[in-house]
C-alpha cells in the first residue's frame, strides 16, 4: 500500500488529529510565526483536510481563505465546521487538476508531499504548485520526517508510532499509529529532505529553507520541556518556507 489517499473513511478520526500536542503546540507555532511576517491577504490551503490551517488563516486575516483536499468526507467536515464564517471556502478536487483563475499570495500545504507516489509524482506536484503561488508569495509545507529513522531510534510519546526499522528510501511507504482515541492508522510514503528541496528547485522556486523548529511555550507548560526533547533532536516532522 503506498498511502491513504483515499481519506473519506477516516474522515472521522482523522479530525480529532488536529488536537494532538506536536500538531497544536509546533505546527501551528511554526506556521503563526511565518504568517505574522507576511502582509494579510487572500490564502490557498492544499490538503486541507477539515480545515486545521485554513482556521489559523482565517484567524490571522488572511483572507479570503480556499480549502482544497481530494476527500469528499474532508471537505464536509470542514465546510461543517466553519458553517458560520465568513470568507472561507472549500473546494473537493485531486490537487494536480485545481486551476484557479489567479494565483496566491500565501498558501499553506500540510502533508502534501507524503502523498505523492514516487519521485516523477513530487516532481510533477511540485511545478504544480509553483503555478499555484503568485511571484511575490509564500508557501509553507509540512512534511513528514518519520521515515528518516527506524522505530529503535524513536522513544518519544508526542508522535506516531513507526514500524519500520531502518531509515526508508525514496519512495517507501511506511505505516503509523497517531495516538488518538481510537489508534488512527496512516500510510504515507517518504521522500529524502535533499530529494524534496531537489524537486522544488527543478520546479523553478528561488528560495527553499527548512525552518528551524519552535514551540509555543503553553506547549512546554502543558507537558514539561523532556516531552518535546526528542522531537528536537530528531525532528519527525519539518516546515518548508518556498518562494517563487
Amino acid at each position: 500500500m503506498k498511502s491513504d489517499l483515499n481519506f473519506n473513511p477516516l474522515a472521522e478520526k482523522y479530525q480529532t488529529t488536529d488536537q494532538l500536542p506536536y500538531r497544536k503546540y509546533m505546527e501551528h507555532w511554526v506556521y503563526r510565526k511565518v504568517l505574522e511576517e507576511l502582509e494579510p491577504c487572500s490564502s490557498l490551503d492544499l490538503a486541507c483536510g477539515a480545515g486545521f490551517y485554513s482556521g489559523l488563516l482565517l484567524e490571522m486575516g488572511f483572507t479570503p481563505v480556499t480549502g482544497v483536499d481530494c476527500s469528499a468526507d474532508m471537505i464536509s467536515l470542514a465546510r461543517a465546521h466553519f458553517a458560520d464564517k465568513k470568507n472561507i471556502k472549500f473546494i473537493e478536487s485531486r490537487i494536480e487538476d485545481f486551476h484557479p483563475e489567479t494565483p496566491f499570495n500565501v498558501i499553506t500545504a500540510g502533508w502534501l508531499l507524503n502523498y505523492c507516489e514516487d519521485t516523477l509524482h513530487l516532481e510533477q506536484l511540485c511545478t504544480h504548485l509553483k503555478s499555484l503561488l503568485s511571484s511575490e508569495g509564500t508557501m509553507i509545507i509540512t512534511v513528514d520526517c518519520q521515515g528518516e529513522y527506524g522505530c529503535h531510534e524513536i522513544t518519544d510519546n508526542v508522535c506516531a508510532k513507526i514500524y519500520h526499522t531502518h531509515p526508508l528510501k525514496d519512495g517507501e511507504s511506511f505505516r503509523m499509529t497517531l495516538p488518538v482515541n481510537p489508534p488512527l492508522d496512516i500510510y504515507a510514503v517518504h521522500f529524502d529532505k535533499a530529494t524534496i528541496i531537489q524537486a522544488m528547485n527543478n520546479a523553478g522556486f528561488s528560495k527553499v529553507e527548512w525552518l528551524p523548529l519552535s514551540l509555543d511555550p503553553k506547549g512546554i507548560e502543558k507537558l514539561g520541556e523532556e516531552s518535546w526533547q526528542q522531537m528536537i533532536n530528531k525532528p519527525r516532522i519539518g516546515f518548508l518556507k518556498v518562494a517563487h
